[in-house]
């Protein structure tokens, strides 16, 4: 699951570069404050994944060999608010693009 989460956040990035230089080009989006907003908030939750993908990768020698990996309490409080805050991160994605298609933020 996590493997086709970022395939699929690479996908939405390429098309949206892609839209950029087709479309409306960069000026319209440099100087939309909601754009800005929403590659933040894309980036945030980017980086808010590093550390789950890590080690969601570290448990599949476990996995493979069919044990279960070593879980901590703390450990898995980490991830689980991590998660929820990328979960915050997307909904601040899908707010801003609203705006932008309201034509907010020129």
């Amino acid at each position: 699951v996590d493997a086709v989460y970022g395939v699929a956040a690479v996908t939405v990035f390429g098309i949206g570069l892609s839209r950029m230089g087709f479309e409306k080009g960069w000026a319209y989006y440099s100087d939309n404050l909601y754009f800005w907003i929403k590659l933040g908030a894309f980036a945030a939750v980017g980086l808010l994944s590093i550390y789950p993908t890590v080690t969601f990768l570290s448990w599949r020698k476990n996995l493979r060999e069919h044990t279960s990996p070593e879980l901590n309490i703390p450990q898995v409080k980490r991830i689980t608010w991590l998660l929820r805050m990328q979960m915050l991160g997307l909904l601040v994605v899908l707010w801003a693009a609203a705006m932008m298609a309201k034509g907010l933020g020129i």
